[in-house]
């Protein structure tokens, strides 16, 4: 990507504002009387971007779709895992209406929120508390929806609950729950994840614990099943002892699926078996009748690190589908780490009697691209789509925690038929996945959604058009059309936060698409502290955030014009910091020409007692004095500011000085220098600042250096500015 240029009114940018050119800015203007241009303006790119190539440049981004209003999280890529699994938290549902569910586990309680069929508003169904501190899973059946959580026993007591069922009907009313005790379980849950299916009126549960301690004081951590009426919420069948039906140690993730009679455990072991492990057994979990190591894994036995992860088991038409990612298994001495990982796909017989087993990726082991944990979506056809995030990851450390810096990521899809071979390829579209499963709709659509410390970004694929969607390139910044509030800006005393002070971005357009701040771009202000041209930053993100390319080549600059505002008939005094005038404004003459306007009685909340009183003037005549505050209107004979008393300087963090005196009533503003000598002739500078003002933050000074400072008020007359007297001369030294 080029270099993009940066775009500036001042040097005749090629953009276009509405129908024409920007205005060249002069700084005058700052001072003339209301320049503030207050309808939406669109900076355009030349030539502008038409619908039809931006539908070309960008097919992929159009399936995305940022909400509003819904409970933040993290869910981002939490599907994948390197050693173990980990309990799922997100889910999605289609409702009849064409609506959906959003239920995640977010602390300690279910969150549940509808979002219409275009996934843009978020409406809080409910909050559902998870009265357990470990929380297992979720599952949605056909007449009930179910909760699992459960408790440590750390005393390996039978008579200590370790896990409960819980049956909520389709409005989240409790109706029941199961406990389970003792259960030959320490901790429920640990290392593994769990996962419910339903077959018959009765629900399976697999999932993992670590047990009681073994004669050699290990607990050691294997998978547990439960079989568990529907109906009643009685306990059918319990395997949680070692070697019972179904088992697997250590089991790393568990799945589970069901053809109507039967049920396929699909188990990650690194031990008995040390492979990702298929059973099929009988419905009441009582009888292991075919075992299949679908993938066997090199390495010691009990070796925690296997360079693999599983991703799903499905029952398809006649065929099982299992999935997973794998380093290239070559020996027993080895660091899987070290290895990038490649997607393969299984598909088993009914019968387990033969399989046919493909790799779907070739990435190099020591090259930059790594396959993450797959998901399994079963297909109306007898097909399974595999789904996987593509990545490049970068090895970091930093103050010696080592952690890998995600550099580019890409979503895959494939469709596997049952032969094992892909029905019209891998398509690559720019997207994430997360922890929430996706789902096919009744139109035939491809949704989830994930969170990265946002509310959901919703992506919805038609299974029809996957080409359509295919990665072609990053997107481009410098093509978007910017849409924002006005040309120019207004400010006051802002305060201390400058990031977002500027007219308002109200749209940022890429053809006929309208990005999404946050997922598309980003906003930041630049240069709108003082007087003169701003400008708004519009950095891209995720889609218009080339890797390759360098940071600069992904902002673009938009300017605007930054005024002091008009002056009102009665403006309190503005507080926090205030932002720096510009360093310009004491070259030249403030524009406006004003009479003086009725002299006001100080203002006693904002002014000490013992500051009130002013410094004797020099020159009697210029006092201020009754007759002349009580009839200005009358004079025709302006009359100078008093002395300005009370000025204080102080050192901040940054090599900075804040300046601070006594605000003055009847003045049109304040001119201000500072210089490196007490002549004022070494590095000086001149500002004027707003009568607004007390108050003034100075910076890009020189440390270990001493600054003079000197203030005067001034007010504007028909014939220029007439100053008040030079305030006494004030230092400061610069140490921090």
């Amino acid at each position: 990507m080029k270099k993009i240029k940066i775009l500036s009114i001042l040097l005749a940018s090629s953009l276009t504002l509405g129908s024409g050119l920007l205005p060249s800015y002069s700084p005058l203007m700052a001072a003339e009387k209301d320049q503030t241009q207050t309808a939406p303006v669109t900076v355009t790119p030349d030539p502008a971007l038409g619908a039809a190539d931006a539908q070309k440049d960008l097919p992929q981004r159009f399936f995305q779709t940022q909400s509003e209003g819904g409970t933040v999280s993290q869910n981002i890529s939490k599907n994948n895992y390197k050693i173990w699994g980990n309990a799922v938290n997100s889910y999605i549902e289609e409702n009849e209406d064409g609506s959906f569910l959003r239920i995640e586990q977010i602390d300690s309680e279910l969150i549940v929120e509808k979002y219409d069929s275009d996934f843009k508003k978020a409406e809080l169904v409910t909050k559902v508390s998870v009265p357990l501190p470990i929380y297992g899973g979720y599952f949605t059946g056909e007449n009930a929806r179910f909760v699992v959580c459960g408790e440590s026993n750390p005393e390996e007591s039978n008579e200590k609950e370790v896990v409960r069922i819980i049956k909520y009907d389709n409005d989240w009313n409790e109706l029941d729950h199961l406990s389970v005790y003792g259960a030959n379980t320490y901790k429920p849950f640990g290392s593994g994840s769990l996962q419910m299916t339903e077959m018959n009126g009765i629900l399976y549960i697999t999932g993992c614990h670590t047990m009681y301690a073994s004669e050699d004081g290990v607990h050691h951590q294997a998978s547990m099943n439960f079989a568990v009426n529907e109906e009643n919420m009685e306990l059918i069948t319990q395997n949680t002892e070692i070697g019972c039906h179904g088992y697997v140690s250590h089991s790393f993730c568990q799945r589970i699926a069901q053809d109507g009679t039967d049920l396929y455990l699909f188990d990650h072991g690194d031990a008995y078996p040390r492979s990702a492990y298929l059973q099929k057994i009988d419905a009441k979990l009582k009888k292991v009748s075919k075992v299949l190591p679908v993938f066997e894994f090199d390495g010691k036995m009990g070796v925690n690190e296997t360079g693999a992860s599983i991703g799903g088991v499905e029952v398809v038409g006649d065929n099982i589908f299992t999935a997973g990612n794998s380093v290239e298994q070559f020996g027993e001495v080895y660091d899987p780490s070290t290895y990038q990982r490649n997607i393969w796909v299984s598909v088993i017989d009914k019968k387990m009697e033969n399989q046919t087993f493909v790799w779907l990726t070739d990435h190099e082991n020591l090259g930059e691209w790594s396959a993450k944990t797959p998901y399994l979506i079963p297909a109306p056809d007898g097909s399974c789509y595999v789904m996987w995030e593509d990545v490049v990851e970068i090895p970091k450390n930093i103050n010696g925690y080592n952690y890998n810096e995600l550099k580019q990521t890409f979503t895959k899809i494939a469709k596997v038929k049952p032969d094992g071979t892909t029905d019209g390829g891998i398509h690559t579209i720019y997207g994430r996945l997360s922890d929430c499963k996706p789902i096919i709709t009744s139109d035939q659509k491809l949704v989830w959604y994930t969170t990265e410390k946002t509310s959901p970004l919703f992506y919805s694929l038609d299974l029809n058009q996957l080409s359509s969607y295919e990665f072609t390139g990053y997107g481009n910044i410098e093509k978007c059309s910017i849409t924002i509030s006005a040309a120019s800006y207004d400010y006051y005393d802002p305060g201390e936060d400058k990031t977002h002070i500027g007219p308002e971005v109200l749209s940022v357009d890429y053809g006929d698409l309208k990005l999404t701040e946050g997922v598309d771009y980003s906003v930041s202000y630049s240069d709108n502290a003082d007087v003169g041209t701003g400008y708004i930053q519009i950095t891209g993100k995720g889609f218009f955030k080339d890797p390759s390319t360098d940071a600069a080549d992904k902002i673009l600059r938009i300017p605007f014009q930054v005024n002091y505002p008009p002056e009102p008939e009665d403006t309190e005094e503005p507080t926090g910091t205030p932002y720096q005038e510009p360093s310009w404004f004491g070259t030249g003459t403030p524009a406006v020409t004003r009479k003086p306007s009725a002299t006001k009685k100080p203002e006693t909340s904002s002014s000490p007692a013992a500051t009130q009183k002013p410094a004797a003037p020099t020159t009697p005549k210029k006092t201020s004095s009754p007759k002349r505050t009580a009839k200005p209107a009358s004079s025709s004979v302006p009359v100078a500011p008093e002395k300005l008393t009370n000025i204080s300087l102080v050192n901040l963090k940054g090599k900075k000085m804040m300046i601070t005196w006594m605000k003055q009533d009847n003045i049109s503003g304040y001119q201000l220098q500072y210089a490196m000598n007490k002549k004022f002739t070494l590095k000086k500078k001149t500002l004027f600042c707003s009568k607004y003002r007390s108050m003034k933050l100075v910076s890009g000074l020189k440390k270990n250096k001493t600054y003079y400072v000197r203030m005067r008020a001034y007010v504007q007359t028909d014939s220029g500015n007439l100053y008040g007297k030079w305030s006494k001369k004030v230092k400061c030294k610069i140490k921090k």
